[in-house]
């Protein structure tokens, strides 16, 4: 066998490996199997940590194979360079906006649990997008697969198995919603498109039945100001990086995890009511989690690039992004949980209230 034929194959092999690894321990039966040694509250979010490190560990074992299958230039290769940007800008849009952050990678129904306080009921939204495709982060993954003015042959290997593992994938997930949700789904699948959007149906008669993202004005201030800290820290580790690129998923999970415990410590009430945990807090803080996370991860793959002159691999940037978002998540309530902390809470409750009183 040639180098050729065993850098094919062992890609191949990575390839396959995450969508049995991702859909087998979704469906129902492996479940339930699981669930007699890990509580419910819990699998969702090691679900989401084994996802991130699977696509970490392949794409260290990833070989590439050089060889072009075609290559644009000019023009062309602008218009392809768009593509991809379209992608990875949707995709982060879609994760931010249409979906709980914490609910999709756990956190939320852990937090909930642990706290004694039922978890945020799931449902599905129909606004913005999702008005007319039913999964646009999906969606987004082919701009992102397809987006490059050069393919090799392993960026096509990996475009043709990602794309047809999103279509399969989403058609799972539409199945499983339409037999949790019953009719009000079925309406919904009638009127919108599955992975590409439906203009010609109207679209009145959908009701939104998600809660809206109601905002939380002190989390979007601090969404902004703690994305400086974030850029400056990216840009004094990113010497470190020269050492080797794989610590910038390390360096993303230790940085959040820090902006979670000293932002909690600074302003707990961010995750707390006078009455108790506020899900609505939560929901915001993974939302701002998210943007910070986000940012953090471009800044390092910049200042790497500027100062080192090397560019990590794009396929490292979701597994990192997932896993900053849960370890910032779980600072903020580590933090949260300390008795003094929630003392703290309670006080700047009651000076916020008398304020508004």
């Amino acid at each position: 066998m040639s180098l050729l034929d065993h850098a094919f194959l062992r890609d191949s092999i990575l390839l396959l490996g995450y969508p049995i690894q991702h859909s087998v321990l979704a469906a129902n039966p492996v479940k339930k199997f699981f669930h007699r040694w890990i509580p419910n509250h819990w699998y969702r979010l090691l679900y989401a940590i084994t996802a991130a490190l699977y696509i970490l560990v392949a794409g260290a074992l990833w070989v590439p194979i050089p060889t072009v299958v075609y290559s644009f230039s000019g023009i062309w290769r602008e218009i392809f360079i768009l593509i991809g940007l379209i992608g990875w800008i949707g995709y982060a849009y879609s994760h931010l906006f249409y979906y709980d952050v914490g609910g999709v990678f756990g956190t939320s129904q852990l937090f909930h649990k642990i706290s004694g306080f039922q978890p945020p009921r799931f449902d599905f939204s129909t606004n913005g997008l999702k008005a007319y495709i039913r999964f646009p982060v999906h969606t987004f993954f082919l701009p992102m697969f397809w987006g490059t003015p050069t393919m090799t042959e392993s960026t096509l290997l990996f475009s043709i198995v990602g794309s047809f593992y999103a279509w399969f994938g989403t058609f799972h997930h539409d199945h499983r919603y339409a037999k949790a949700f019953g009719k009000p789904y079925i309406e919904y699948q009638k009127v919108t498109g599955m992975v590409f959007p439906r203009f010609r149906r109207s679209h009145t008669n959908i009701r939104d039945s998600a809660p809206r993202r109601e905002a939380v004005p002190s989390i979007a201030v601090l969404s902004v100001v703690l994305i400086i800290p974030a850029i400056c820290f990216a840009y004094l580790i990113a010497p470190f990086h020269k050492m080797s690129l794989s610590l910038i998923p390390l360096t993303t999970v230790l940085c959040m995890f820090i902006v979670g415990v000293f932002l909690t410590i600074f302003r707990p009430s961010l995750w707390y009511r006078a009455d108790g945990l506020d899900a609505k807090r939560i929901e915001q803080w993974s939302f701002t989690m998210g943007v910070i996370t986000g940012v953090y991860i471009l800044m390092s793959y910049l200042f790497s690039y500027l100062l080192n002159h090397q560019l990590p691999t794009l396929v490292a940037v979701i597994p990192t992004w997932v896993l900053g978002q849960i370890a910032g998540n779980f600072g903020c309530f580590i933090i949260a949980r300390i008795p003094q902390v929630q003392s703290q809470k309670e006080s700047n409750w009651n000076i916020g209230f008398k304020a508004h009183t």
